[in-house]
């Protein structure tokens, strides 16, 4: 879903989601420009501006192939140059990036007036917000008035809008994400079959997936009757690993937010329940499915918003009760998820949660504690986290 979408790792569609969003700024809309000098001058929030360097460098990047399997049957090397070229205008990094970036701001661009101005302000607002909070009481003290004024005013705006045209921040959130993701889905599963995902990443990715399987298999009691859920499926990335876990396709649900990852991921893994899903509405389309026997989160956790008072009580609700098994996963660990906040506080509005949150997560028992940020645990294995679903709630 990052959000609800998906995933993995610079490797993966995260790589795009805290570059190409920020240079998104809304034109030829009547909106008040607060643009306080305090938030350009200082912090480390980046610029509106585009960069190109940035983007390139974003779209050079992919998630690379996840371990071989003979029985999937993915688009030779011709049809994904003319899938390229019809998306992007090109295939070069450069057309790439300049097409990933034409179809953001197109995606942005056709919304109501209202939208944009609400895009506009919440975007300026997080970057303010996110300053503050890094700033001490004393570095507070010298930020201009009128500065401190002008976000009273905006946030103000951005409440009167909401309220006016019946919208929520996670809507604007959510859309955010869909134009991104949307954006680079062709891009990035291109890159999924070209590029190669590097061994380690690879190895605790596949820990992940094994935990989820081996846990769901002991509460279903028979690896047949095994379901599991990926939240933020992207183009199917976790789908090689579950059946290397043991998993048959048919085994196998992914959401995504993005229409066009899973466009992708249908393109590849057509036996695999996938769809387009905002994971907050989200029921199982499939109807022989009450509950899954295991969720996963893999490098898409911190794409949704409200994650402790929303997202995991919503993963709680979809899992089955007395046993299901959750798996937080970033392959990269927690350090990376913050640099993502720093990078871009917009997109990604806080870091993975910690031990202590998960171990006071109503309804849930921590099996697994995930490594601390910048721990050498977390240098040896990323992030892995693995709940178990309790009565209590």
């Amino acid at each position: 879903m990052r959000s609800n979408h998906h995933p993995v790792c610079d490797y993966g569609k995260a790589a795009l989601i805290f570059l190409l969003v920020p240079i998104f700024l809304v034109r030829n809309v009547p909106v008040d420009a607060w643009q306080p000098s305090s938030l350009t001058a200082a912090g480390p929030a980046r610029s509106t501006s585009p960069s190109s360097v940035l983007v390139l460098r974003a779209a050079a990047k992919g998630f690379g192939a996840a371990p071989s399997n003979k029985a999937t049957k993915k688009p030779n090397t011709k049809q994904i140059l003319k899938q390229l070229e019809k998306t992007y205008g090109g295939t070069t990094p450069q057309d790439i990036a300049r097409g990933t970036q034409l179809q953001i701001d197109a995606s942005l661009q056709s919304q109501p007036s209202h939208i944009q101005m609400a895009i506009q302000i919440y975007q300026r607002l997080q970057r303010w917000n996110h300053q503050l909070d890094g700033m001490t009481v004393l570095e507070q003290t010298k930020i201009p008035v009128e500065d401190m004024e002008g976000a009273k005013r905006a946030q103000a705006e951005l409440e009167r809008l909401m309220q006016e045209h019946e919208f929520t921040q996670r809507d604007l959130h959510n859309l955010l994400q869909k134009a991104t993701w949307d954006a680079s889905a062709d891009a990035k599963a291109a890159r999924s079959i070209t590029g190669e995902m590097p061994a380690d990443i690879q190895k605790r990715v596949q820990a992940g997936c094994d935990v989820a399987v081996q846990r769901a298999q002991e509460t279903a009691g028979d690896v047949d009757k095994v379901q599991v859920l990926d939240v933020g499926c992207g183009f199917g990335v976790l789908v090689p690993f579950l059946r290397k876990a043991g998993l048959q396709d048919d085994q196998i649900h992914g959401i995504d937010l993005s229409p066009e990852m899973i466009r992708n991921a249908q393109q590849w893994y057509p036996q695999c329940h996938l769809e387009a899903a905002d994971f907050y509405s989200y029921e199982p389309s499939n109807h022989n499915i009450n509950k899954f026997d295991a969720l996963i989160f893999c490098s898409s956790l911190h794409d949704l918003p409200d994650m402790m008072s929303a997202t995991l009580p919503k993963a709680r609700n979809l899992l089955r009760p007395y046993g299901g098994t959750l798996v937080i996963l970033h392959p990269q660990g927690a350090s990376h998820v913050q640099n993502q906040v720093r990078s871009n506080p917009t997109m990604v509005l806080r870091g993975l949660p910690t031990t202590e949150e998960l171990q006071s997560l109503a309804g849930f028992r921590l099996i697994q504690e995930p490594a601390s940020p910048k721990s050498r645990e977390e240098s040896r294995n990323g992030y892995l986290a693995v709940l178990e679903r309790t009565a209590e709630e």
